[in-house]
């Protein structure tokens, strides 16, 4: 049992550790491509896939700007694609939320 109850307490430990080392972030995005962007995909560069769309059911209508809080992450790169109302993506590869805060997509950036 004592070696249970140890075992249960490193894993523990462990778990803290690792919620320790994680940092929130904030990422304005600012839409300036005429269109109206409809999904805001945001991972890290190492995942082989997109994770979950953070604007959910909002729309970022075209002049306005979302702030995105990010937490749970220990590293502040980030892969973000966005996607407008004509399906038409925007990719902007390891960009760092730490020393850029705000990003403001054009039609320039359209891929």
């Amino acid at each position: 049992m004592r070696k249970y109850l140890i075992a249960c307490l490193a894993l523990f430990s462990l778990g803290l550790s690792a919620l320790a080392n994680a940092e929130d972030f904030r990422l304005t995005i600012h839409n300036k491509t005429g269109y109206d962007i409809h999904y805001i995909y945001l991972s890290p560069p190492d995942s082989e896939d997109w994770e979950e769309d953070v604007l959910g059911s909002s729309i970022l209508r075209d002049g306005h700007s979302q702030p995105i809080d990010i937490s749970g992450y220990d590293n502040p790169i980030f892969d973000i694609r966005v996607v407008d109302e004509d399906h038409d993506d925007y990719v902007f590869w390891k960009h760092n939320v730490r020393r850029h805060d705000s990003l403001t997509v054009t039609l320039d950036d359209l891929n």
